[in-house]
């Protein structure tokens, strides 16, 4: 009796110990979810074997969720390699609340067996809530604005943008100070800062917890510095620290020490010139060539034309031949040499500012432009301006006498005419050849 009992739960133990099962479950990372945000489901087919087919239905709360993406109906098929399989749903969350999602009619077939065996379905429940709303503060004022020992202007008032302040000359450095009226907004521009002669613009920024900003500007003003009074020879000057932005070409800002005090200058090599800028007793502002060894000045005149700039000096020689005198240029008289009485061109001496070269140049008063002309070319015109003189003497005398015959004979009246005016014609066609020739050798 006892070997027969035996018998049987040997029998009937491999049915409950090696049974298969399965599971069709439904899970997601959260089962919290924000209203009208999107939701990822998965549900997954597992077996103890080998899965041979599967099927299963989703059904969900529709009130709640809306299904974005995946299949409500399944049914699948093993290949005899694999355990278990997932599928993925997407839902969107439409209203709050809890809602189901539900596994139906879960059915797993073994693998081997080709039989239906023993399912679980699990379902999900998600629960949908409002969004959790921050309000981010928009408070993108100031409380103050000051400058570290200057008032600025007009009194600070949150609703003023703009501000200005004068500091003292001398100033290099200032500090701006700044604070916010919302101590979650955040603040920049303020702190030390270098100024220079002029007008210093800054702004300070002002950026509200929700990221809207406002800007304060604030423009610090430096005075210039007054000139240096200083006498040269026998004549008052001041000394200007600021440049004018016009400069003569070709020289290159620098600074000179002037009384134990920086002052702005200019340099060129090529000419070995300093210039400086002075005011005079008659409140005019011109650029003078500064001698540092001798501590004298001498104005500095300089003519553009065409594409040269030529700085106008005291010319190396005398022209002998050639009446010396003086125009003005730029407002300032110059030396020169007249070709002619009366004519607008002159001689005057000069150094390209580029290269520092000195060459003589015909200057047109009227036209106000230079031609180079070499030492030859001077000479030249003083030769054939001697010419030009005794000839123009040898011919009249000649007229002279001729008038002289024709009083003391009057029978040959006729004939001393005829010659008289073939003469006084060459005399006048070799005076327009002659103008002529001039005119050529000035353009």
């Amino acid at each position: 009796m006892r070997k027969k009992l035996w018998l049987l739960v040997l029998f009937l133990l491999p049915l409950n110990v090696f049974a298969a099962s399965g599971s069709i479950k439904a899970s997601a990372s959260s089962s919290k979810v924000t209203l009208n945000n999107n939701v990822t489901v998965t549900v997954k087919v597992s077996s103890s074997d080998t899965l041979g087919s599967w099927q299963f239905n989703i059904s969900y709360d529709k009130k709640r969720l809306s299904l974005v993406s995946g299949d409500t109906s399944i049914v699948g098929y093993g290949d005899g390699t694999y355990k278990s399989k997932s599928y993925t749903y997407k839902f969107k969350a439409i209203s709050t609340g809890s809602a189901t999602i539900s596994v139906d009619n879960a059915k797993i077939v073994d693998w081997d067996s080709e039989q239906a065996i023993s399912t679980s379905a699990g379902d999900l429940t998600l629960t949908i809530k409002e969004p959790v709303v921050i309000n981010y503060s928009s408070d993108n004022n100031l409380k103050s604005l000051s400058v570290e020992g200057f008032t600025i202007s007009p009194e600070f008032n949150k609703s003023t943008l703009e501000y200005s302040a004068t500091l003292d000359a001398n100033t290099t450095k200032v500090k701006i100070n700044a604070t916010v009226n919302d101590s979650k907004a955040k603040l920049s521009g303020t702190g030390e800062k270098e100024v220079k002669e002029g007008n210093n613009p800054f702004e300070i920024v002002v950026t509200a917890e929700n990221g809207s900003s406002k800007t304060y500007k604030l423009n610090l003003v430096v005075p210039e510095k007054d000139p240096i009074k200083y006498s040269f020879g026998d004549k008052e000057y001041f000394v200007l620290r600021k440049l004018p932005e016009e400069i003569p070409v070709n020289f290159n800002h620098s600074i000179i020490k002037f009384n134990e005090e920086d002052v702005a200058c200019l340099q060129n090599e090529h000419l070995n010139l300093t210039l400086i800028y002075l005011r005079d007793g008659n409140n005019h502002e011109n650029f003078y060539i500064y001698d540092l060894t001798n501590k004298t000045v001498r104005l500095y005149n300089e003519i553009k034309s065409n594409d040269i700039s030529v700085f106008i000096s005291e010319p190396t020689k005398e022209l002998k031949d050639l009446e010396k005198t003086t125009i003005e240029i730029n407002e300032h008289e110059v030396s020169a040499y007249q070709i002619r009485k009366g004519s607008n061109h002159y001689i005057i001496y000069g150094k390209d500012v580029s290269t520092g070269e000195g060459n003589y140049y015909i200057y047109d008063k009227t036209l106000k432009t230079l031609g180079l002309y070499s030492p030859e070319d001077v000479e030249y015109l003083m030769n054939s301006n001697s010419i030009y003189k005794i000839l123009t003497y040898a011919l009249g005398g000649l007229v002279i006498v001729l008038l002289l015959i024709v009083i003391l004979n009057a029978s040959t009246k006729k004939k001393m005419n005829i010659m008289i005016n073939k003469l006084t014609e060459e005399r006048e066609e070799l005076i327009s050849k002659k103008k002529g020739k001039r005119k050529d050798d000035l353009n």
